[in-house]
């Protein structure tokens, strides 16, 4: 009995690889017609290269040869369309948030990390989850929070100017408001200050955070 359970699965497995194969040659991609970067493996695509700690360049490289708007290879074939153009992220995220819906990778991945949640339900499960915290992001709680916010905001504006002051030419503004936002989500939401806006210190917490992608992608290409 094992073994034709054995069977079943490699059966199962190979007929889907051999259908991510042959897919490309039998129906034509909606994404066909967009240009992309070359996939750097078969498994894993540009995954690797997308959900990378140090991987901004191969970002900023997506923008200057292709445009706002470019396709990219997933995990096993699957093509994904990566754009920062305001108007398909406006259209996507805000006009019509409940089309596009996350992709079952996705899914499974923050179900793995952290339970059925927010970010690893679709349908009724997340509108009555997301329904369960509207009292939280209200009008009237996120104004009991100002007092909490304002130091943070303060901290954060003080070191932007501090930086100026010193004649710096480049300041990465998009890791100081990451830098921010942890440290409002800390002090916030769990009455915790991570500290995150102090340049010489070191949270392990906010470290593991900004890893944690970048060690699934890892542990996928080494293991998979």
């Amino acid at each position: 009995m094992a073994w034709h359970v054995v069977l079943a699965a490699f059966l199962t497995c190979f007929s889907y690889l051999l259908w991510q194969i042959l897919r490309p040659l039998v129906l034509k991609s909606p994404l066909s017609d967009i240009q992309g970067p070359p996939k750097k493996s078969f498994l894993f695509g540009n995954f690797t290269q997308l959900f990378n700690r140090t991987g901004w360049n191969f970002h900023l490289d997506l923008v200057k040869k292709y445009g706002p708007t470019s396709k990219v290879h997933f995990i096993l074939g699957d093509e994904r369309l990566y754009t920062i153009d305001p108007l398909a992220l406006h259209h996507i995220f805000v006009k019509h948030q409940y089309i596009y819906e996350e992709t079952p990778f996705f899914l499974l991945v923050n179900k793995l990390q952290f339970g059925t949640s927010l970010l690893s339900t679709l349908g009724e499960h997340h509108k009555k989850q997301r329904k369960m915290l509207n009292p939280v992001f209200s009008l009237k709680h996120m104004r009991g929070l100002l007092s909490i916010f304002y130091p943070v905001s303060h901290q954060l504006r003080d070191v932007l100017a501090r930086k100026v002051r010193n004649g710096e030419n480049e300041i990465n503004v998009m890791e100081w408001m990451s830098r921010a936002a942890l440290e409002y989500i800390g002090c916030g939401g769990f009455g915790h200050s991570f500290d995150a806006l102090n340049e010489s210190s070191r949270n392990e917490y906010g470290e593991a955070v900004k890893m944690l992608v970048y060690v699934i992608a890892v542990l996928l290409e080494t293991f998979c």
